[in-house]
């Protein structure tokens, strides 16, 4: 039931509708009480943006990996007191490595990845380190990760947040 009051927020929020509802051509009934089977056919085709968002197989493996990954709304991270600029991170990181915050979640769908119920930009060099990150919640330092510009600075993002720390 939660999942699916959320996926139907999701999808409440993805879909733009145009305009307002109208029916300028809508004629008078003898029956006013009734609802006209011309209104149901023409919400039938408004609404059927609705059903296209939730039976997408693409937005459902967005929505799955943001839901499954939102932190509780108990859960707070704390961004670092002495907070490094990203060239000191990044040195930093290629040294001790990387681990993630115990109330983190990083899950990945295919070549897609979620931290915190957010889906992540990376680029495909970027993919190794962080399944590997998100299966055992650590990077060692050193040279055996391909510490890439874009893992740095995706990675210092997440430091700067509170989700992620350096060893």
């Amino acid at each position: 039931q939660e999942m699916s009051a959320a996926l139907l927020d999701h999808v409440r929020d993805a879909i733009q509708f145009e305009g307002q509802y109208r029916d300028p051509d809508l004629l008078a009934t003898p029956h006013p009480g009734e609802i006209d089977a011309s209104m149901v056919a023409r919400m039938e085709k408004m609404l059927a943006g609705v059903r296209d968002a939730v039976n997408d197989k693409q937005n459902l493996r967005y929505f799955l990996g943001c839901y499954l990954t939102e932190p509780k709304s108990h859960v707070f991270f704390d961004a670092p007191e002495s907070g490094l600029g990203p060239a000191a991170f990044s040195r930093l990181l290629k040294r001790d490595g990387a681990r993630l915050d115990l109330k983190s979640r990083l899950l990945y769908l295919g070549e897609q990845f979620f931290l915190n119920g957010n889906a992540l930009t990376t680029t495909d060099a970027d993919h190794s380190a962080l399944r590997q990150l998100a299966d055992a919640r650590e990077l060692p330092g050193g040279k055996n990760i391909d510490w890439s510009r874009t893992l740095c600075e995706l990675l210092h993002r997440a430091y700067c947040d509170g989700f992620v720390h350096t060893e």
